[in-house]
């Protein structure tokens, strides 16, 4: 009956995690890869990978900058040369939390969902028994991309245990909201749903997918006229920001007349 979180979706999530994973360990890193996801030419990326590269050959031991270098190998989608240096990394510092998640963020993009469970695994062991958990960034992304694969297993109700926990060291993440949102949508849920993809657009009030669901939520209750309303939305921004149109939300829309 629903649809999946789109690739699109999935997509803007590592961008970010990408950036806030370098801008965690070095600023210089960090600002590469701002640059690269938002209007910088492929040649800045290129560059930081060749001075990083430079870097890492005078100070092969240093476990920070083989992390930097994987991030940017990571940004170029050259995930193979990353999950080499995210692994360096590890023998070079045992339960990394910037390479684990690296690594199962790797993994994930080459499609090896066991592989990146095996690393997002590990650094749940190690990261939640730590004083400072509750404010872990790359805890709760190792949460969030658990999630991610157990939503594309259809197995709703262990994705949205992650996502409570990876909700419950970041409140403000839209995407997170989203998720939740979308698993109690599956179970059926409708109510839990709809506050959850309330909140998703309180976020961001243009959020086509958050509006599609929440849409589908309102549909399931049988609410069709607060269905339409969120169908309309979903459409209208969709079109602002991709210039396409929903195809998913009209024929949905269409259903409801």
């Amino acid at each position: 009956m629903f649809n999946k979180i789109t690739d699109e979706q999935l997509d803007k999530a590592i961008k970010i995690t990408v950036i806030l994973i370098i801008g965690s360990v070095i600023s210089f890193a960090g600002y590469y890869l701002y640059s690269h996801y938002f209007g910088a030419t492929p040649t800045v990326v290129e560059k930081a990978i060749l001075e990083t590269e430079k870097t890492v050959r005078a100070n092969p031991n240093s476990h920070t900058l083989r992390v930097r270098l994987a991030d940017l190998y990571f940004s170029k989608k050259r995930y193979g040369d990353a999950i080499e240096q995210y692994k360096i990394a590890l023998d070079l510092k045992k339960k990394y939390g910037p390479a684990l998640v690296g690594l199962g963020m790797s993994y994930m993009q080459k499609g090896e969902d066991k592989q990146a469970e095996k690393y997002f695994n590990q650094e749940i062991a190690t990261a939640s028994k730590h004083e400072m958990a509750g404010a872990d960034n790359f805890l709760e992304k190792a949460y969030y991309y658990s999630g991610v694969l157990n939503v594309d297993r259809d197995d709703y109700k262990k994705a949205l245990e992650f996502f409570k926990k990876s909700n419950a060291i970041k409140a403000s993440a839209s995407d997170t909201h989203l998720y939740i949102g979308f698993c109690y949508l599956n179970l059926k849920q409708y109510d839990k749903a709809i506050a959850e993809l309330k909140i998703a657009v309180s976020f961001e009030p243009k959020y086509p997918e958050g509006l599609y669901y929440l849409g589908q939520a309102y549909a399931g209750k049988g609410d069709k006229n607060h269905a339409k309303e969120q169908y309309n939305k979903a459409i209208k921004y969709y079109k602002e920001i991709t210039g396409k149109n929903y195809s998913d939300a009209q024929d949905a829309l269409d259903k409801l007349e």
